[in-house]
């Protein structure tokens, strides 16, 4: 008899929240390719370096803020590029505002005794010989905190995405703009950063056409990318790199440990379609106390197994990546359905001639696998689908064995 095992995992949405105006006004600065060779460099030179001294004055003016202080700060880049145009993070500062003014009440969560401000330098530059435009929507998540945390217009007199505003969000050829945004934070967002330490940051999507910010029509899809807001957490964004991607690991959802950490190599092919198991990862996993409800059926513990596959489409049609399920047995008696909850969503396609990367996750009670599953052979089935979400394999087409012997 074949038992089915499944997590049972409600999904959390991200609300994003409206922004509130301000009495303030904007006067942001732009850095193109129309302006002086003098103010570009000098422009250029500010947001690169990260001088954030006159940012974070003009930010604690704006606010009327009686104190500012910086609780983390990275110079690291993070870049999303392709095809000659480029949005990066320079660097950012997290910082916390004390006795704020009134007018922001609201946008700190109806009182002004203190409030977080995310600030970024960003730059969006365009070295293809055509206009691009894009959507400039600067946003980050919270673990545990419910709404999307969004760049909101006036909390700094110099805004980047002002100006993209004024050009209707177009970069026109070898232009470039750098600058700042400002995203602001709720003290309860700011307990979830005090905790976690981390959040995950959405840079924006650079298109081909105006007023278009499709899928299809993108030169440079939005990414994100986990960002670190305090010592503790960059030790565990550096600490968090031995584990595989899976949403776990990427959203920080709770703490990993170690258990299994096999590379493999095997491959199968299905129809031009060839599928490496690169290796998997059986993890013990505690869910954070946001998280932890949803494993209230785990009575001794969660298992995590990761299986890491990469799929080259050598075949006639393209493959829905995003899709991409499998099953995985034990033995000769149980058999485990993937958990796309606990798997970082995408819709991404995989045309004739590309390859990518896909994260399986299985959960598993802590007591069955020590005294029923650690030492049984595993058998992953891996399925693939076409872009009309339509499964193309059948049982056993793609699948792949190991064991921890």
């Amino acid at each position: 008899m074949v038992g089915i095992s499944l997590l049972m995992l409600s999904g959390c949405g991200k609300e994003k929240e409206k922004e509130t105006p301000t009495t303030k006004t904007s006067e942001s600065t732009v850095v193109s390719s129309e302006k002086t060779k003098e103010t570009k460099e000098s422009k250029e030179k500010s947001a690169d370096a990260g001088d954030w001294k006159d940012v974070n004055d003009d930010l604690k003016k704006t606010t009327e803020a009686k104190k500012l202080s910086v609780k983390h700060e990275s110079k690291e880049a993070i870049v999303n590029e392709k095809d000659d145009v480029k949005v990066a993070i320079n660097g950012y500062e997290y910082v916390e505002l004390n006795d704020i003014s009134r007018d922001l009440r609201i946008t700190f969560g109806d009182q002004v005794e203190k409030g977080g401000v995310l600030l970024v330098s960003t730059t969006l530059k365009n070295d293809s010989d055509k206009s691009v435009y894009t959507s400039a929507t600067y946003s980050m998540s919270v673990t545990g905190f419910s709404s999307a945390i969004s760049r909101m217009k006036g909390l700094i007199s110099s805004d980047v995405v002002d100006e993209l505003v004024k050009v209707k969000y177009e970069i026109k050829p070898k232009e470039e703009f750098s600058g700042y945004v400002a995203l602001p934070v709720k003290p309860e967002a700011m307990d979830k950063i005090a905790e976690n330490g981390e959040a995950m940051f959405e840079l924006p999507g650079i298109y081909s056409k105006a007023e278009s910010f499709k899928k299809e029509d993108a030169i440079v899809e939005p990414k994100e990318a986990k960002i670190s807001l305090s010592g503790e957490g960059s030790e565990k964004a550096e600490a968090s790199k031995a584990f595989y991607e899976d949403k776990a690991t990427v959203e920080n959802l709770g703490e990993k440990t170690m258990l299994v950490d096999q590379k493999d190599g095997k491959q199968a092919e299905f129809e031009g379609a060839k599928v490496t198991l690169n290796g998997y990862q059986i993890t013990e996993f505690k869910p954070n106390e946001d998280e932890a409800p949803r494993y209230k059926n785990f009575d001794t513990g969660v298992i995590l197994l990761t299986a890491d596959i990469t799929i080259k489409n050598e075949g006639k049609e393209t493959l829905n990546l995003g899709q991409t399920s499998a099953t995985l047995s034990i033995g000769n008696k149980d058999k485990l359905m993937h958990e796309n909850m606990l798997e970082i969503k995408s819709d991404e396609e995989l045309p004739t001639g590309k390859e990518g990367t896909k994260y399986l996750v299985f959960a598993m009670d802590k007591e069955s696998y020590e005294k029923l599953y650690h030492d049984k052979e595993f058998k992953l089935d891996v399925s693939l689908y076409d872009q009309k979400f339509a499964r193309l394999t059948d049982v056993d087409d793609l699948a792949f064995t190991f064991s921890n012997k």
